[in-house]
């Protein structure tokens, strides 16, 4: 009896381990992204390519699989976060001449993580989730390795906040492909730029977040938008 009893214990809390995680506010799972990619060529056709991310815990935190649903691109990316959201590895493979090379790259989870080297909308904030507006702005300093050489860009993240309306305006919000579920609540447009000289910056990234949700609306790169598909 005693065994059949630590059975049906075992067996209880195996099944509750993955829906307790899921339920602690998991970043990232089962999302659709629309991106659209404009070519630097003036005049040229807007292509989309639609973004499964599917996420599946791991022994330390979870796993984000990311795949092109229409399989239009050559390219997919593994993500790899802690336990509290934070991107600490992004394996990145695109094929090259008949096979698939990865690029691996690992992360300081206390700064912000930008993909560069891949088409896909991954870059992450590595902020406390779900997302809580942050005041003041912050001042970090990334570093690259090229060969030999390590270069340090000195970045500059601020959030400010911005009506529907105005998102409206300048298309991070679309009614035709966020139909799901109306966009409500504060919304805050976080900025990432690299610092010039002077006073002059240069944007980097842009992400559109509704406070309390654990994935943004919008995001924005050079030559890339790209919105989360808002389910009913």
């Amino acid at each position: 009896m005693r065994n059949y009893f630590y059975i049906v214990l075992f067996f209880l809390l195996f099944i509750s381990l993955p829906a307790a995680y899921a339920g602690s506010g998991q970043a990232v799972a089962n999302y659709e992204i629309i991106s659209e990619y404009q070519s630097p060529v003036p005049g040229s056709a807007v292509n989309e390519v639609r973004w499964q991310f599917a996420g599946r815990v791991t022994a330390d935190g979870y796993m984000v699989e990311i795949e092109d649903l229409d399989q239009k691109v050559g390219c997919r990316a593994e993500l790899y976060f802690s336990s509290n959201h934070v991107l600490e590895q992004a394996d990145c493979f695109r094929w090259v001449k008949g096979a698939e090379v990865c690029s691996a790259n690992q992360y300081d989870t206390k700064k912000p993580a930008l993909l560069n080297a891949t088409i896909i909308p991954g870059d992450w904030l590595n902020r406390p989730l779900p997302f809580v507006h942050q005041a003041n702005k912050r001042k970090v300093v990334l570093y690259e390795q090229i060969g030999t050489s390590r270069f340090a860009n000195y970045l500059i993240v601020q959030d400010r906040q911005i009506s529907r309306q105005e998102a409206l305006a300048q298309g991070m919000i679309r009614d035709d492909l966020q139909t799901g579920l109306a966009v409500a609540g504060q919304l805050y447009l976080v900025e990432i730029s690299r610092a010039g000289n002077g006073a002059s910056q240069d944007l980097l990234l842009q992400q559109l977040w509704r406070v309390g949700d654990n994935f943004w609306l919008y995001e924005s790169k050079a030559g890339r938008s790209s919105w989360r598909l808002l389910q009913k």
